[in-house]
């Protein structure tokens, strides 16, 4: 008699077939316990920082907001320094609390704020939006749930085998291959990943350039933040303040616009009026550059 009344390829052929049903009804469940409105308005310059170049994207656009500002001045060699006014949001505010307890590269920064609070909340709102998949560590262990149940039954079927002193080899491929499945979807949780929509949008945004606003579901990527979330820091309107920021930039961005065809494109394209680029306010290189 067979053990629990399947032979050994049949149980294969439902355990096989079990975890691709399980894989399905994980993802119906990640959508009920992490149902969220999705937002209604425009897309923010901070989610376009995001999408074109990940979460240093938009710890440059903070940067480039600080200095048009003058909260914050660099120096020719890309040490950056608080000069004493305060940020207006919670990024930049933390970029000048530790420009205040020393001087700082741009490139620092970016390591230690890349996980800050309100970048995560920028990367929650692209996921409701449903242009970044939503792949955080407990939404994967939600989908997972069910191929665990069926990866349990798989388990006991095979200690029964083991037991019964019947052949278990297939069984156990099987078995191997849902664990290294499942690590290796754990081991990507957290990573950048777009949807097919969030693939669309970006190419949008390369091709429209400063002028996505006028053709895409996205605010008006005018002045300074909008220049610098298109084409990094290297697209900063003051030429001075763009080498000295971009030239030891490490971070670039897989599916970012960090390229220098793209950073060139922007800067080129945002300041062909004088109007957009001469005043001293943003673009004086005695306002924002310390020498």
């Amino acid at each position: 008699m067979e053990p629990w009344g399947i032979s050994g390829p049949q149980f294969l052929w439902l355990y096989a077939g079990g975890v691709v049903v399980a894989a399905v009804v994980g993802v119906l469940l990640r959508k009920v316990v992490f149902q969220r409105e999705r937002p209604a308005g425009p897309v923010s310059v901070e989610e376009v920082a995001y999408l074109r170049g990940g979460p240093v994207r938009v710890v440059d656009v903070a940067i480039a907001q600080l200095l048009q500002t003058g909260a914050v001045r660099v120096r020719r060699s890309g040490i950056m320094q608080a000069t004493g006014k305060p940020g207006r949001t919670e990024l930049e505010q933390a970029i000048v609390d530790l420009l205040g307890r020393g001087k700082e590269h741009a490139r620092t920064l970016k390591a230690k704020l890349r996980k800050h609070p309100s970048i995560k909340a920028v990367r929650a709102s692209l996921q409701t939006r449903g242009l970044l998949k939503p792949d955080s560590f407990a939404q994967i262990s939600v989908v997972h749930l069910p191929v665990l149940v069926v990866f349990g039954i798989g388990v006991a079927r095979f200690v029964n085998g083991v037991d019964l002193g019947r052949p278990v080899g297939m069984l156990l491929f099987f078995l191997f291959g849902t664990v290294f499945v499942l690590v290796v979807r754990w081991c990507m949780a957290g990573r950048h990943s777009e949807t097919k929509a969030g693939t669309s949008f970006v190419r949008g945004l390369r091709s429209h350039g400063p002028d996505a606003g006028l053709r895409l579901p996205v605010v008006a990527l005018t002045g300074v933040a909008g220049m610098v979330a298109l084409g990094g820091l290297a697209a900063f309107p003051d030429e001075t303040i763009s080498v000295a920021l971009a030239t030891s930039d490490p971070y670039r961005w897989p599916g970012g616009g960090g390229s220098s065809s793209d950073s060139s494109s922007s800067s080129s394209s945002s300041c062909s009026s004088s109007s957009s680029c001469s005043s001293g306010s943003s673009c004086g290189g005695g306002s924002s550059c310390g020498g």
